[in-house]
């Protein structure tokens, strides 16, 4: 089958156009993965959706992203409404919609009106499609394996902890006992997204206290972090869920404890999703930036970056 928009890249409001085009015509299990999510979004294609077409969520749904309105709780309560399957993933920051038979929507566009180009003053996007291959879709299937499932009684505490925090505003985080139960793996050697790659240095972040250039904001939503919030120790905790950094421990672990640039970058270049896969200059500069954010924020991470025989390297400490 021929994909006529496979490579081309296209904006959230032509991403929008492509779901609800192929809406009506699906033909298996519909899945929508998005780090951000509204009820809206779900309300709309609800109506475009056949009615018995199997349809499966996944939202990070951080305490913050709620709390700041770039998600809702009413999602799950349109997924049960219409039978939906919901899942959370809070290190999830990737956007993936399975639309059979017609392709895959991936790249940066959220499942919110500004993702996908429905308000006035809409996110600038980039999306492309992919092939609904064997490997895309057992990336997605991991994808839900290693999402919680969410229930009625798990609901009901999540609700009940987001109201108090609106109350009384000092909580930005999911209580001890709720994480348990919804906190990620703790490894993770599966792909990535480039949205789950780190944008910047982290030095503005990590050395100037402050969050203004386009990479900068990028970093900090995939940190989730909340603004002004630039403790060392918080953020080198949220670095270490992100779906890049436990790749990085794992390569270190299988490697005796060590990794060298070159090998860095040859495994994060096998690691990315999109396709065409990015240049390998480009995946250098991810590389960099990793290095970089490992050695800002080391002392909390049990690692460093040295320089053995004129070649960079990260080590386990």
């Amino acid at each position: 089958m021929i994909f006529p928009l496979t490579g081309r890249l296209i904006d959230g409001k032509a991403s929008y156009k492509w779901l609800a085009d192929n809406s009506m015509n699906v033909s298996g299990v519909v899945s929508i993965c998005s780090a951000f999510l509204r009820s809206s979004i779900l309300e709309d294609f609800s109506k475009r959706l056949p009615v018995d077409a199997p349809v499966r969520i996944i939202a990070r749904w951080r305490l913050e992203d709620l709390l700041a309105g770039a998600s809702d709780l009413e999602a799950y309560e349109v997924c049960k409404k219409m039978g939906w399957d919901f899942y959370i993933c809070t290190n999830f920051h990737g956007k993936v919609f399975v639309f059979p038979p017609a392709g895959i929507l991936v790249g940066s566009a959220n499942a919110t009106g500004s993702g996908l180009g429905l308000l006035s003053n809409s996110n600038s996007e980039v999306c492309t499609i992919v092939d609904e291959s064997e490997a895309n879709k057992s990336l997605v299937e991991n994808l839900f394996a290693s999402s919680t499932r969410m229930t009625d009684e798990l609901f009901a505490k999540l609700k009940d902890v987001y109201q108090n925090s609106l109350k009384k505003g000092d909580r930005v985080e999911w209580p001890d006992f709720i994480y348990e139960e919804i906190s990620p793996p703790k490894d993770y050697d599966g792909k990535l997204f480039l949205s789950e790659c780190l944008s910047s240095d982290g030095d503005e972040i990590l050395n100037l206290s402050k969050c203004e250039s386009d990479q900068a904001k990028s970093d900090a939503s995939l940190l989730s972090l909340p603004s002004g919030q630039y403790d060392h120790k918080v953020i080198a905790k949220r670095f270490s869920e992100t779906k890049i950094f436990l790749l990085l421990r794992g390569l270190l672990e299988a490697g005796g404890g060590e990794i060298y640039f070159g090998a860095l970058t040859s495994a994060i270049h096998n690691h990315l999703m999109e396709d065409p896969a990015p240049y390998r200059s480009d995946v250098k500069i991810i590389v960099k930036n990793l290095y970089s954010w490992v050695s800002h924020l080391a002392e909390h991470l049990s690692m460093e970056v040295d320089r053995p025989n004129h070649s960079e390297r990260i080590r386990l400490i």
